[in-house]
Formats: C-alpha cells, sequence, structure tokens
C-alpha cells in the first residue's frame, strides 16, 4: 500500500520528463529481473516509474542506516545488500522475488558509474537468474548522470528484448554464468548505442 502510494506520486511528476522507448517487451506477468546500467541515484526511480509492477532493487546495505530510512526503503521493497561479501540473505530475499512471479531490479555493476561510462558487469544477477525460471529484461537509462539536465531535459529510458538464462549442453556452471552476464552486458552497451549505430 505504501508503495502504491509512493510510486502514484512519484509516477505523476516524472513521468511526463521520461522518455521511454521499448515499453512493448516489459512483460505483463511472470517472473523478471530487469537488468541497467548505473550512472545516478535517480536511476532506481526512472527504472521503477517506467514499470507498472513493484520493482523490488537490490541496495547497498549502507543505504539502510538508521530506523526511519531503513524502514522507507524497506516499505519500497528494497533489499538491502553486503557487497563486500557474499550475501546469501539478500540472494535467497531476491530469488524469492522471482519465484513468487514478481519483478527484480538490478544494477550489474555494481556501483555507479562517475564518468557515464558502463563499468564492467558483475555476475551476481546470473546467478539470481540461474536458481529460478525468469525473463532478464535489459534497459539503459541516459540522462539522470546531472540533476540539473534531468530537470531542464528529459531521461530516456531505453528498454531491450527479455530473454531467459538458458544453459547449453554440456555447459559448465561457471561458463553459463560468464556468458549470460556477457550477454547482459552487450545487450544494455547496445541500448546504449545511439539508433544509427546498432547493427
Amino acid at each position: 500500500m505504501f508503495y502504491n502510494f509512493i510510486y502514484r506520486i512519484v509516477k505523476f511528476f516524472l513521468k511526463p520528463r521520461i522518455r521511454l522507448e521499448g515499453a512493448e517487451h516489459i512483460p505483463a506477468a511472470g517472473a523478471v529481473m530487469l537488468i541497467a546500467n548505473h550512472i545516478h541515484a535517480f536511476d532506481p526511480i526512472v527504472v521503477g516509474v517506467a514499470m507498472e509492477r513493484p520493482v523490488h532493487f537490490l541496495a547497498k546495505k549502507e543505504l539502510f542506516k538508521g530506523n526511519l530510512i531503513r524502514w522507507f526503503f524497506i516499505k519500497l521493497h528494497c533489499i538491502p545488500v553486503d557487497r563486500d561479501n557474499t550475501d546469501r540473505s539478500a540472494l535467497r530475499r531476491a530469488v524469492e522475488v522471482l519465484k513468487n512471479g514478481g519483478v527484480l531490479g538490478v544494477f550489474p555493476e555494481g556501483t555507479r558509474s562517475l564518468d557515464s561510462e558502463m563499468l564492467p558487469f558483475k555476475s551476481g544477477g546470473s546467478y539470481i537468474a540461474s536458481q529460478v525460471p525468469c525473463m532478464i529484461l535489459p534497459m539503459a537509462v541516459t540522462g539522470t548522470e546531472r540533476l540539473l539536465h534531468y530537470l531542464q531535459k528529459p531521461v530516456t529510458l531505453k528498454i531491450g528484448e527479455p530473454f531467459p538464462y538458458v544453459a547449453l549442453t554440456g555447459e559448465k556452471r561457471r561458463d553459463t554464468l560468464e556468458r549470460i552476464t556477457k550477454m547482459q552486458e552487450e545487450a544494455v552497451k547496445a541500448l546504449l548505442m545511439p539508433t544509427e549505430d546498432r547493427s
């Protein structure tokens, strides 16, 4: 209820400022793990507004300091993650979201890019997708890197075609994780390219 209340308010003010491309690729139902590049703290808000379904974002545990802030983020379905260690609790909660047919939000770079250049993707998202059948939905955010820029010009969110986690016959688990992670990285990178440059 709290999530829906906040969502409606934020959507009312921000959606007109978001240029959305590829909305037809968003699955209307079923487990979805959305992946996106990360350049600004606004990115989860932009992605969340574009989705018509609640999104459970993985977020660094440092954001959950203080009872009020922690309560706020938990009510927004955020899952705290210890980025310095293997956080099995966060992994279990993320998998549970997908098992329940929900939407999980992951920024595979693991942190924000300080120069807007996409960082190499980590394999955590691929591991989660390997635990439960789901569709991986690539997204690319541009325009949030400067708050002033966001207020002056629309932010662009491009959404690509979803794809499943599929292990090839005879493929080792580690090789599958690396391949799926590379597929995610290439899908988001392609969305960041100008339309005329895409092959």
